[in-house]
């Protein structure tokens, strides 16, 4: 009789093998819809003046999505690790692949530090710690994930305990005082900067952990979903009651603390928001999955498909491009949510069209090419076709007849 752990592996097994036999193009299309929140999200972040509150219709929406977006693309790349341990069995193709994304690891660990002169709420320099904490996970089982995920939030839980989370921060500009020493980058980069390490390895964990599943299970996609939903409404709804009571009758004091603790905002990233954010991610993700396979190979998807594609690409460019545009303007600082949404908007469809002419011509992004040149540099760069981009004829062979 197999015993219960080599069941759980041949099931964890299958259901990677599930996912990993064909790309599963939502998982693109799910990126590309975090993309466009980490937009709205920046593009609020430096054209709104910090401190100046002037709320308008559009400012739930962005208030909502606060650390959410970023979430999603996070768990996203604890699917893209996943799959990619899936997709070597072999001892030698795993190690191969571990050297890959550890180098990978190591040019967003290098350019994400530099690029935080110019951008602090950068995630690049997190993100690339965080891959290399998942390439010792890419076979972990479904146990081992989710308590490497929990155990990223009980880790940051208790440095919230022991250490000061407002060291370095000056909260009235929203600017990190001492990132440039050894003390500030590594505090900020584990602990209370953007996006710290712990607890936002719980993402990345979660989002390997989602792909022990069968996302090519309709049901499935189903559940997920509604209970990513029915989670993350809840969660969300019992926090802003809870805290809107508690403000009538406590001090500024308690409410500040109270809020740190119980809010749903991303700083601190305590386990509310760990819990609301996760339960969006996966209600994100099962929606995408399934719109993409409803409307699968449709030419109005094909765009969308390919911006996810291009993540990196486009991160870089909505800084350079279209905040550093908007610089250029003199709309940077002062402008309300209702225009800083507006302006997201405009540059998402430019990045959607860039996105869909670039793939037509060179295939995968110039910064995703590159990265590839750097870190795969016996792989040619990828290319990959529309459906009305055929793609290159095979000879036949008496075989293939």
């Amino acid at each position: 009789m197999a015993s219960a752990d080599s069941q759980s592996s041949i099931s964890i097994q299958s259901s990677a093998d599930a996912v990993q036999q064909s790309r599963i193009p939502g998982f693109d299309l799910a990126r590309a819809l975090a993309y466009f929140g980490m937009v709205f999200v920046n593009f609020r972040m430096g054209m709104v003046s910090p401190g100046v509150v002037r709320p308008d219709f559009a400012s739930p929406f962005l208030d909502f999505l606060e650390g959410k977006a970023a979430a999603t693309f996070v768990t996203l790349a604890g699917v893209g690790l996943a799959l990619l341990g899936a997709r070597n069995h072999t001892q030698i193709q795993l190690l191969k692949a571990r050297r890959s994304l550890r180098k990978r690891a190591l040019c967003l660990f290098l350019f994400g530090s530099l690029w935080a002169t110019f951008w602090p709420g950068d995630i690049l320099r997190n993100y690339g710690v965080l891959i290399l904490l998942g390439t010792y996970f890419l076979k972990s089982s479904r146990n081992a994930l989710i308590a490497a995920s929990l155990s990223s939030i009980a880790a940051f839980c208790l440095l919230f305990l022991l250490l000061d989370f407002n060291a370095g921060w000056n909260w009235n500009e929203i600017t990190y005082t001492d990132f440039w020493t050894v003390r500030g980058f590594f505090r900020s980069l584990f602990f209370n900067g953007f996006n710290p390490v712990f607890p936002w390895a719980g993402f990345l964990f979660f989002g390997m952990w989602l792909t022990r599943w069968n996302w090519t299970s309709a049901r499935f996609r189903l559940a997920v979903g509604l209970a990513g939903l029915l989670v993350g409404g809840a969660a969300e709804a019992l926090s802003h009651r809870f805290l809107r009571w508690i403000s009538v009758t406590n001090t500024p004091a308690t409410i500040e603390t109270l809020t740190a603790v119980l809010g749903t905002g991303p700083i601190p990233p305590n386990p509310v928001f760990m819990l609301t954010s996760a339960a969006f991610s996966v209600f994100t993700i099962a929606a995408a999955v399934e719109v993409a396979h409803r409307f699968q190979g449709k030419p109005m998807l094909m765009p969308l498909i390919h911006t996810g594609r291009m993540t990196l690409t486009l991160y870089i460019g909505h800084v350079v491009v279209g905040l550093g545009g908007l610089s250029l303007m003199g709309r940077l600082s002062g402008q309300t949510d209702a225009t800083a949404l507006l302006a997201a908007f405009l540059f998402s469809v430019v990045s959607v069209c860039f996105c869909s002419l670039w793939t037509k011509k060179h295939g995968a992004g110039p910064l995703e090419r590159f990265m590839r040149w750097i870190c795969e540099p016996q792989l040619p760069a990828e290319k990959s076709y529309s459906p009305q981009t055929p793609s290159p004829k095979r000879k036949e062979t008496p075989q293939a007849r």
